[in-house]
């Protein structure tokens, strides 16, 4: 009996070591794919505008659809997913924009918030 246990214990190790093995190699990135995503940081780098270009032209596609039924919303469209689309890529491959605006944002808040202090309080 404690042979078989023995042996069962050192084949469950050996099954586990050469699983973990497995699992490690399985999730290291092939030297290609580094390679891949070196170069497409890269381009991101290099080529902000063009990104944020494509992004804004893949959100604006949706109105194309409703060009020939409505024209208002289709410009309803084309000004709210340029918005989004073209202003969240722009936000996240240009973070100065964000941190030039800021302040002014904060601003904007406080005075907000003290309008609506004023206007609950009367």
């Amino acid at each position: 009996f404690r042979k078989s246990a023995w042996e069962f214990t050192s084949t469950a190790k050996v099954s586990t070591e050469t699983v973990e093995r497995q699992v490690t190699a399985t999730l290291q990135p092939s030297d290609a794919s580094k390679e891949h995503w070196a170069a497409l940081l890269a381009f991101r780098r290099q080529y902000p505008a063009v990104i944020v270009a494509a992004a804004t032209g893949v959100s604006v596609l949706p109105a194309l659809a409703h060009l020939r039924t409505s024209k208002l919303t289709a410009l309803r469209l084309v000004a709210r997913n340029s918005l989004l689309g073209g202003g969240g890529a722009a936000v996240l491959l240009y973070p100065e924009i964000v941190f030039r605006a800021a302040p002014y944002v904060s601003r904007g808040v406080t005075k907000a918030e003290d309008t609506i202090a004023s206007v609950r309080a009367n």
